[in-house]
């Protein structure tokens, strides 16, 4: 899928989706909603949670890595494209790679099983076709003992 396919078919949940991460959590897909956001996407197409890291391996974004692309609210890109985006939006903080996601990562961001189905369903709705048969009943990274934090823009 392309950025532009992603925002036409954004536009047929966005509504919902907003208004169920304000109401539950006050806070959108950007500010402190990402790693919900990454949790539904990841139950729905698959891949693996990673997060966005500086130079100094600190965690300031939850996106979803699969296929050589990145994945959050606003779509899937290229990697390098992703963080490129990333670092023109949230300057000065400067993305410099990413790596697996961890529980102690963005502690600060929401956590909710109950929402991250609700998405789930959301985005379901909203790509079918990419849809996974299967939904694990949690779409957390349950894998602590991994131990590849090397910050890298392409795929493990």
């Amino acid at each position: 899928m392309d950025f532009s396919s992603w925002n036409m078919r954004r536009r047929l949940i966005d509504k919902d989706f907003r208004a169920d991460l304000e109401a539950n959590i006050e806070c959108g897909p950007f500010d402190g909603g990402c790693v919900i956001v990454a949790q539904a996407l990841k139950a729905v197409i698959g891949g693996e949670i990673v997060g966005l890291v500086d130079k100094d391996d600190t965690v300031g974004h939850a996106v979803v890595h699969l296929d050589g692309k990145l994945w959050d609210y606003d779509g899937p890109m290229p990697s390098e494209a992703f963080i490129a985006r990333f670092n023109r939006l949230e300057a000065p903080w400067k993305c410099v790679g990413y790596r697996k996601f961890r529980d102690t990562d963005l502690e600060l961001a929401y956590r909710d099983d109950e929402l991250v189905g609700r998405l789930v369903e959301l985005f379901r709705r909203m790509m079918p076709d990419l849809a996974r048969q299967e939904v694990p009943s949690s779409a957390r990274d349950e894998d602590p003992q991994h131990t590849d934090y090397t910050p890298r823009f392409g795929p493990s």
